[in-house]
């Protein structure tokens, strides 16, 4: 069931890839790959929350840069926040279903 609906996601981003502009894909991309490396990176020291902190921190870093670009451009654009955005929530997801704990199995006891 996870394969089939992770092939529908993709089979659909890639339609829709061709209509959205580059720098919006570099901006989900920016976030997917902050919170998957900080949500793998703290996993080791705090299982229950590395994937809210994984998050938090590619939301914090899309805003810091639009927070940038707003000073030194004099623009804020919401939408390469919200792109950041959503790539954090769904590195976020990618970690919690890659590492989520696995039943141990118990030895059989004759």
């Amino acid at each position: 069931m996870r394969n089939t609906l992770i092939s529908i996601l993709l089979l659909i981003s890639s339609k829709l890839l061709g209509q959205i502009p580059v720098d919006k894909i570099l901006h989900f991309n920016a976030g997917y790959i902050i919170s998957a490396s900080a949500g793998s990176a703290s996993y080791h020291f705090n299982i229950n929350d590395s994937v809210s902190i994984g998050i938090s921190a590619g939301v914090l870093a899309g805003f810091g840069k639009e927070v940038h670009d707003h000073i030194v451009y004099r623009g804020f654009d919401p939408f390469d926040f919200a792109f950041t955005a959503n790539g954090s929530f769904w590195g976020g997801f990618t970690i919690h279903t890659i590492i989520q704990k696995k039943p141990t199995k118990k030895p059989i006891q004759l």
